[in-house]
């Protein structure tokens, strides 16, 4: 119960470093962008003004993720559930667990 809970807060700006660092080995930002309620437009941005540097597009997503940038309130808002959710649907199951046990 305990620990359901924890996993439906809302997350803020504050965790960013957190989120970053426990996703640093998710090389599908842009798919786990999608999954999270970006749009595409956005991401292509993202990726474009970052030259397709990998771990700079992942921290600008994660930064608009938490920030609640286009349709993220409407894919459950930003929670540890909602990106475990996303990361097993992009098939990252380890980093999906790797989060879920923290």
């Amino acid at each position: 119960q305990c620990h359901d809970s924890i996993l439906t807060v809302s997350l803020g700006s504050e965790i960013l470093g957190d989120v970053c660092e426990l996703l640093s080995t998710c090389v599908n930002w842009m798919g786990l962008g999608i999954q999270l309620g970006l749009d595409y437009s956005r991401l292509r941005g993202i990726e474009i003004e970052r030259h397709l540097n990998v771990s700079s597009c992942r921290i600008d997503m994660i930064a608009a993720w938490l920030k609640k940038e286009d349709q993220v309130v409407k894919k459950g808002g930003p929670t540890w559930k909602q990106l475990i959710e996303a990361l097993i649907v992009i098939k990252e199951i380890h980093l999906s667990e790797k989060i879920f046990e923290k």
